[in-house]
């Protein structure tokens, strides 16, 4: 089911890293740069949990973010494009920003895409 026009009160984009360089340890370094302009989103928090980050407990705050599908987010909802994990989310009013950890297309006809995302996540 399609999410309303009035349910989406925040703006983000989408941020990637264009040139993929490698740490040693698989991990993509470089700056972000922007993937897309910015758009109108739903940022609905879910439940929270505590991760062992660094061997440390910390808390991470999951949240979806819906948006309309575009030509620019076109192809993110298939399997076959599993880097766009590696984008993240930024909240253009509050410059937050979230880590992309799963894409949905919730409805099958890709009106919506739904992204699972962790705030409290190190910023790599």
């Amino acid at each position: 089911m399609a999410v309303g026009a009035g349910a989406l009160r925040e703006r983000v984009r989408f941020d990637r890293r264009p040139a993929v360089e490698d740490d040693g340890f698989g991990n993509t370094i470089g700056p972000w740069e922007p993937a897309t302009s910015s758009m109108a989103a739903r940022i609905r928090p879910l439940p929270g949990r505590e991760e062992v980050l660094a061997q440390r407990l910390g808390g991470v705050q999951p949240y979806e973010i819906t948006v309309r599908a575009s030509k620019a987010l076109r192809g993110l909802s298939r399997a076959a494009e599993p880097a766009a994990t590696e984008w993240r989310a930024v909240n253009v009013r509050t410059l937050e920003t979230y880590d992309i950890t799963d894409i949905r297309n919730p409805d099958e006809r890709g009106e919506d895409l739904v992204f699972l995302v962790r705030k409290g996540v190190a910023d790599g």
